[in-house]
């Protein structure tokens, strides 16, 4: 991803408080791109989608307790001396073993991602749920909206998860 993305990816939550619309990203199997109008300007939409990729897919650095190499920590460049840190620790649990317990974690740390949209008054509520199926990670999110409208988002963060 070179920097221009990454930068508009982080302005991405400022795009949507002011415009209501968030940008709207083409899913390519192993990466995603904006997606372009016919004249060229980067498409919208009104969901949470490329807000929530964001937050779930961008390294949130670890802390020294869950990984002690420093430079093994990870994090996005982005999120030095902000107050609000962008992303999520789901990286952490690439590896872990398809259990009960991982699921409990993997969900506190979905839902700890994405508390900054209800923190930002942008939803009323969001809850996940998380399960493994046939060797892959399957998160579910209910979004409820202030005009009360439920938007249910299911995303497959990895595959050939360790049983």
């Amino acid at each position: 991803m070179n920097i221009l993305k990454i930068l508009v990816m982080a302005s991405l939550k400022v795009r949507w408080i002011m415009a209501k619309q968030d940008v709207k990203l083409t899913d390519y199997g192993n990466y995603y791109d904006f997606s372009l109008t016919d004249e060229g300007d980067i498409e919208t939409e009104d969901s949470f989608e490329a807000s929530i990729i964001v937050s779930l897919l961008v390294d949130k650095r670890a802390n020294a307790n869950e990984v002690p190499i420093p430079s093994d920590r990870r994090g996005w460049i982005g999120s030095i001396g902000e107050s609000h840190i962008i992303g999520s620790k789901l990286w952490l649990y690439s590896q872990s073993r398809a259990i009960d317990s991982s699921l409990l974690s993997i969900r506190n740390e979905v839902m700890d991602a994405c508390k900054h949209f209800v923190e930002d008054s942008l939803v009323k509520n969001i809850t996940a749920d998380a399960e493994f199926l046939d060797g892959r990670l399957l998160v579910t999110l209910s979004i409820l909206r202030f005009t009360s409208k439920v938007d249910y988002r299911h995303y497959e963060l990895w595959d050939n998860t360790g049983e």
